[in-house]
């Protein structure tokens, strides 16, 4: 789609304000960028260019939460800035989402952390068998409280996981993939990005999976994690977008905005 200015460093997230511009990791801190490619500083981070910033969201107020191990950063659409928590030492992290009752949902390695609106934190471990959390974030089913992830294996998997821990279902995706993060459309689909290919599963009304994966062709561009546009800077509420280590923005229209 476009090329942003080789000075800016890219990770693993990205995410969509209000008022519809990317928000992404540039340099050591965030900025604010249109479909155009124009960049617009928001905040320094009290971190070292090379520190990896692993996740992005924004909660319903407008604050943007940013996770670079072990500290999640709270910022203000004034750009007050703190660290908001520390996050233990047990395990790496994968990604994380809000859930629609305000919990920052993080993805560990092995586990799942809650974390409630007062700081308090509800860890979810799988009630039989074990996770091994490919990298991404969760797509969250609204209705439950459940989550949708991808899961390393032989062949690796996406997973629907109950609030509790227990499964519900699973559905293979393709041998010695490398899948990462998951999306989901208003239209009952999960996104799901493998080794460079964007891949999409059906899912029937009650959130239960349909059938088999749908391979919808090469997307090079989708690395761990991608999210739906929202209108307003000139991207589509109809698409998928990503940033990769280079900088370079893609674009991948799905013919569906994000779930509710």
């Amino acid at each position: 789609m476009f090329q942003l200015p080789a000075q800016y460093a890219f990770w693993r997230d990205l995410a969509f304000d209000a008022q519809g511009r990317m928000v992404v990791h540039v340099g050591n801190g965030l900025a604010f960028v249109d479909s155009l490619g124009a960049v617009t500083p928001f905040v320094d981070l009290p971190l070292p260019p090379e520190f990896e910033v692993r996740a992005i969201d924004i909660a319903a107020n407008g604050d943007v939460y940013v996770f670079s191990y072990p500290t999640i950063f709270r910022i203000t659409p004034a750009a007050e800035l703190e660290a908001w928590y520390e996050l233990d030492a047990g395990s790496g992290s994968s990604g994380m989402r809000f859930a629609p009752n305000g919990d920052l949902v993080v993805l560990r390695d092995t586990y799942i952390q809650r974390i409630h609106p007062d700081k308090t934190v509800e860890t979810v471990t799988p009630t039989s068998g074990g996770w091994s959390i490919a990298s991404g974030a969760a797509a969250l089913d609204n209705a439950n409280g459940a989550l949708y992830f991808a899961d390393w294996g032989s062949p690796s998997r996406v997973l629907h996981v109950g609030a509790a821990g227990e499964t519900l279902a699973s559905v293979d995706l393709f041998e010695w993939s490398s899948p990462s993060g998951s999306v989901r459309g208003a239209c009952d689909h999960l996104f799901v990005a493998e080794e460079g290919y964007l891949v999409r599963v059906t899912l029937d009304a009650a959130g239960a999976f349909v059938g088999q994966p749908e391979g919808m062709g090469q997307a090079p561009g989708i690395r761990w994690n991608h999210r739906f546009g929202k209108t307003g800077a000139g991207f589509s509420d109809k698409a998928l977008y990503s940033v990769d280590l280079g900088g370079a923005v893609s674009e991948h229209a799905v013919g569906e905005a994000a779930a509710p």
